[in-house]
């Protein structure tokens, strides 16, 4: 599954041989209450060449969810409750504290299993964050049904932190391609290099924070 992010220099995300990590979801709670998660399908992320404008590619291996896993989601729904997903917040290691995601089960089912995971990375390939979103709402649930097999349509996409705005302005440390000054203090581009001064502030205006009303 590909799927476009920003387009920006960034740092590798990702091994040189990708990173697998499986997809978990919590269907039970346990007797003590807290939610039992096993897996549901795994993810390949793979770095993807600048030049595509893409930030990775991800192939998903669907599964099927039938018998007694299929009876809980069907419980989920009737009763209202989430359904929920997680992915750990480091790819290369499983056990790192994990990043948990959740729509409701009964909105789920009413979108036919189709679903959106964007998981957003920051800039040291870190999992910051989930989306997850489904097309329909938890109002239109009323008379939906799980089937005896449950069979996800999943889409995946990736996002990463792009460029920040560049300063502008006198004095700007950074300047945009083409905006700086050439030979003689004239403007790359052409232009007569002059910049217009800002009109003199009023007196309240520059001893505004001295003034006690």
């Amino acid at each position: 599954v590909l799927h476009q992010g920003p387009s920006a220099v960034r740092p590798s995300l990702f091994p040189d041989d990708g990173a697998a990590v499986y997809l978990e979801h919590a269907l039970r709670d346990g007797p003590d209450g807290s939610r039992v998660w096993s897996r549901r399908a795994s993810l390949q992320f793979r770095e993807a060449s600048y030049s595509t404008g893409l930030v990775a590619t991800v192939q998903v291996a669907h599964t099927s969810l039938t018998g007694a896993d299929a009876q809980a989601l069907r419980e989920l729904a009737a009763q209202g409750n989430a359904y929920s997903i997680r992915l750990p917040s480091s790819l290369r290691d499983p056990a790192s504290p994990a990043v948990v995601a959740s729509v409701p089960a009964c909105a789920l089912a009413r979108s036919a299993f189709a679903e959106e995971i964007t998981v957003h990375f920051d800039t040291v390939g870190q999992v910051v964050s989930l989306s997850y979103a489904v097309p329909a709402a938890a109002a239109d649930c009323d008379g939906t049904e799980v089937p005896a097999t449950v069979g996800f349509k999943t889409a995946v996409a990736v996002r990463a932190p792009g460029d920040g705005p560049f300063p502008q302005g006198k004095g700007a440390p950074f300047a945009r391609a083409g905006k700086g000054k050439g030979a003689g203090g004239a403007e790359a581009g052409g232009g007569e290099g002059d910049e217009k001064e800002a009109p003199p502030k009023s007196f309240f205006m520059r001893y505004w924070h001295y003034i006690v009303p």
